[in-house]
């Protein structure tokens, strides 16, 4: 159990020194995790300091440590790092990401384009109805959109525990992986790592294909991530099920900037936008946006069709956070020192501007009132202190202190250290038994605090919210852990969907908890800098509990949640972020230069807000719950909007909303501009019933029919066809298309729901832009469709007689184009001549693919979608 201890573990201590000797390098430009890891290995010790490792610490290898580098001169640094021994794995600005032996590093700190050199603490995990209850399936079907979107031609980034390459719905129909790329970063010694990294193991092709990648998820949460916001099962369909995955697997996560540039680089190699998921988190650092690792991973999202989500944290319910403004007279806040396999050192970083003046002390005692021991004062710009508190001969435990300027932000960095004394038999949660923990402040300023000691499966040490004379309480505040405090960085929170469920024992289970109210865990903002960071959280998803898939090696970590052989309930943020980044991926198949900060802006100004969240944006919720349909209207350009700027082109912004002028294409109610409506795919002026059928230049002749024959006495198109029709006669409704179905041709029927049509144009690449225009202008035109014989294109064919062809024949010119469009002699048929276009020639080929295809498929179709809103 302790090596699992050390993988999982991510109490990783930082801060800068200033306690350098002259014989010492230059401790200025440097962070204590590096400063420890030298003093364990012998280098840069300072009299009388022991460092007290923590369990991720204490493993850390001499030969490759990973370093991010700040620089004033990347160029210069990067030739700084290979000569001394060190390797450059990704450039994100002004910041490196390096693995280089210890006393290289301690060299490197002597360079003079060497800025800042910091260790990236490590993060830890964050550990169903939830499809509908954002409107995924909205999406996929293509509500009141152009198209239905799935994820297709998007990568969904992965960075986690790893991903069941065996499981079903990472797979494509033929047996093929869905995921294209995946690097475990913790295979050491180097199997045949990325090039660009030389560490790791790099697997393609075949060995995901067969299931054959060293990369398991034993913890199996990688694999339930990429089930929420990608999975393509039917019985608890993801958010984007078209979309391709790339993988970068770490237990440390210690590397994020290499993994998220990793993931990055092979998205572009696929010629992909691509979302990143990262479930994950801790709470060593400013949560500020100033850390190596926040600005880092924030430059990598510079480019436009790159974004990351991040999920905000599980420590909303508890009491992580102490600030306060200090004063001469002492004051003090009871801590809840907890120890077992997970670690032994409770890790407290205090921050707070240069020029204060405030000292820390800890002690022990009995209760609130009475102090047994505790060590001297502490301050910044002391050396390295540590002390035994001894009490009638009995070893209470370590207390440790260290400090700096913590170079990025310009801030003292205190960091306390408690470490128990555990070999005392008798303990409870790692203070001797009846005693207590404690942490005194005295001074002058403000400063804030964060226990860094939380765990994956275990909780860490805290401030406890006891309260009382001269004793502060900590609280849950500014929780939402780093990175999801970059400003390049789409945080989320979660709220709950479900509270009971049947294991797979066929048994009913309940939780406490309200359906559509913030969970319990889910982390609370502000960061610790909102002006450089930005709103956090910014939304709030689904993630308790969510159903989905289960890794064949994983572990059920509580009991009756599985339930089925390959789906199980887990809740967190980390649940809830997914479900954001699924969302975000089906964005960027609407537009894939989507921006980080347009995309951050669509979450936000689309979210929903009830009775739960409030009617203003706030900490808990960020904007409110997200919403995938409108979020999906607005990146296309034809939902809601601020401005003309949000609008596609053809499109105005009027009372917020993206509406068309006459004669535009229109996908539901609401889409045309005043005095407009929505016929037949096109915005036109409203008509009697029996002028005519409505449309965006003046009113067709009399006599010209609208939609579909009712009876037995119209000759319909005098060809077998498919016609699009509903009760309306409009031909359109919220759906995008009601139904399609075979019009009275020899008695022949067959119905397709709007989804089933709209999907079979998808599968058959039609981009947006041509989807639109095809149904525009063939249901615009009062005509009905069919894929003309040998393939070459589509035929569309006139309701009504023959005789009223030639009074429509100028209008249905105009929508096709007199080039391509040869008027048979009787009128009442019109083909798509051949063209030596070949795009036109492609786009005819697959059109009437589709058509000569829906009749086959329509019951299966069919059957898909009803299973597909079982969730």
């Amino acid at each position: 159990m302790r090596t699992a201890a050390c993988v999982l573990f991510a109490a990783a201590t930082v801060l800068t020194a200033v306690a350098a000797t002259a014989a010492e390098p230059a401790l200025h430009k440097s962070d204590v995790l590096l400063a420890r890891l030298a003093a364990r290995h012998g280098y840069l010790v300072s009299p009388g300091f022991r460092p007290i490792i923590s369990g991720w610490l204490a493993d850390k290898p001499a030969a490759a440590v990973p370093l991010l580098v700040r620089t004033h001169d990347p160029e210069a640094a990067a030739d700084a790092v290979a000569r001394n021994g060190g390797r450059v794995g990704t450039r994100a600005g002004i910041v490196l990401s390096v693995t280089m032996p210890l006393a290289s590093a301690v060299a490197l700190l002597d360079e003079p384009s060497v800025r800042f050199v910091e260790v990236p603490p490590g993060k830890f995990l964050r550990l169903n109805v939830s499809n509908p209850e954002v409107g995924a399936l909205d999406v996929e079907n293509g509500k009141g959109l152009p198209m239905d979107l799935d994820g297709s031609g998007v990568v969904l980034g992965l960075v986690d525990s790893g991903l069941d390459l065996s499981h079903p719905e990472m797979k494509n129909d033929d047996g093929t992986s869905r995921v294209k790329y995946l690097w475990n970063q913790d295979v050491d010694p180097a199997e045949s790592p990325p090039p660009e990294y030389g560490y790791g193991l790099e697997c393609t092709g075949a060995a995901l294909d067969e299931a054959t990648c060293n990369a398991p998820d034993i913890i199996g949460h990688g694999t339930h991530v990429s089930g929420t916001m990608g999975g393509d099962g039917h019985k608890y369909p993801g958010m984007a099920p078209g979309a391709t995955f790339v993988v970068a697997k770490s237990n440390r996560f210690d590397r994020l900037i290499d993994a998220a540039a990793y993931v990055f680089a092979r998205a572009d190699q696929l010629g992909m936008p691509c979302t990143i998921n990262m479930s994950l988190g801790g709470h060593y650092g400013p949560h500020d946006g100033t850390s190596g690792e926040e600005i880092g991973l924030s430059e990598l999202t510079k480019t436009p069709g790159h974004i990351i989500v991040a999920a905000a944290g599980n420590e909303g319910s508890d009491v992580i956070h102490l600030g306060y403004t200090a004063t001469a007279d002492p004051q003090k806040t009871m801590l809840e020192v907890r120890t077992g396999e997970f670690g032994d050192t409770a890790v407290f970083n205090t921050w707070s501007e240069a020029a204060s003046e405030i000292e820390f002390a800890v002690g022990i005692g009995v209760d609130a009132g009475e102090e047994l021991i505790e060590t001297d004062w502490f301050k910044g710009g002391q050396a390295w202190f540590e002390t035994e508190l001894v009490k009638d001969n009995m070893r209470m435990g370590t207390v440790g202190f260290q400090s700096g300027i913590y170079e990025p932000n310009g801030k003292m960095l205190i960091d306390v250290y408690v470490e128990p004394n555990t070999g005392n038999p008798d303990t409870a949660y790692g203070n001797a038994g009846g005693f207590q923990w404690y942490l005194k402040v005295r001074g002058k300023g403000r400063f804030d605090a964060w226990s860094a000691s939380q765990g994956f499966l275990a909780p860490g040490s805290n401030f406890s919210d006891q309260a009382g004379a001269g004793i502060v309480p900590g609280d849950n505040s500014g929780s939402v852990g780093m990175p999801a405090t970059s400003p390049g960085i789409i945080s989320v929170a979660a709220y709950m969907t479900k509270n009971t469920w049947k294991d797979i024992e066929g048994e009913f289970k309940t939780v406490p908890g309200t359906v559509g109210a913030i969970a319990f865990f889910s982390s609370i903002g502000p960061s610790g800098d909102e002006a450089r960071t930005g709103f956090k959280p910014e939304v709030a998803a689904p993630g308790q509990y969510i159903a989905a898939a289960l890794a064949d090696d994983g572990i059920v970590l509580s009991p009756g949640t599985q339930i089925d052989r390959t789906h199980v309930m887990m809740q967190g943020t980390s649940m809830a972020c997914p479900h954001v980044n699924g969302i975000v991926g089906l964005m960027l198949q609407a537009d894939p230069q989507l921006t980080v900060e347009k995309a951050r802006r669509i979450i936000m100004k689309t979210a929903a807000r009830d009775s739960f969240t409030g009617t203003d944006q706030n900490y808990t919720w960020g904007a409110g719950k997200v919403r995938a349909l409108p979020a999906v209207k607005m990146a296309l350009g034809i939902g809601f909007c601020e401005s003309d700027a949000d609008c596609r082109e053809g499109r105005t912004c009027v009372s917020s909303k993206c509406v068309q002028s006459a004669g535009g294409t229109c996908y539901e109610e609401g889409d045309c501009a005043a005095g407009l409506e929505c016929v037949a795919a096109v915005c036109a002026k409203p008509v009697a019933p029996d002028a005519g059928t409505p449309d965006a230049g003046p009113a067709p002749d009399a006599g010209t029919s609208d939609n579909a024959p009712d009876d037995e006495s119209s000759k319909g198109c005098g060809c077998t066809t498919l016609g699009l029709a509903d009760d309306s006669k409009t031909g359109i409704q919220e759906t995008g298309i009601d139904e399609i179905s075979n019009v009275k041709s020899g008695g022949a029927k067959g119905a397709l729901t709007a989804e089933s049509f709209l999907k079979k144009l998808n599968e058959a690449g039609l981009k947006v832009k041509d989807r639109t225009e095809v149904l525009g202008k063939l249901v615009g035109a009062g005509l009905c469709i069919q894929a003309s014989a040998g393939g070459a294109g589509f035929t569309v064919c006139e309701y009504g007689d023959a005789g009223q062809a030639d009074k429509g024949a100028a209008k249905r010119k105009a929508i096709f184009g007199e080039s391509a469009v040869e008027h048979v002699s009787s009128g009442t048929v019109l083909t798509l001549a051949p063209s030596s276009d070949e795009k036109v020639k492609k786009a005819q080929a697959k059109i009437a693919e589709v058509f000569g295809n829906l009749g086959k498929s329509a019951k299966k179709d069919q059957k898909d979608n009803k299973d597909g809103k079982d969730k």
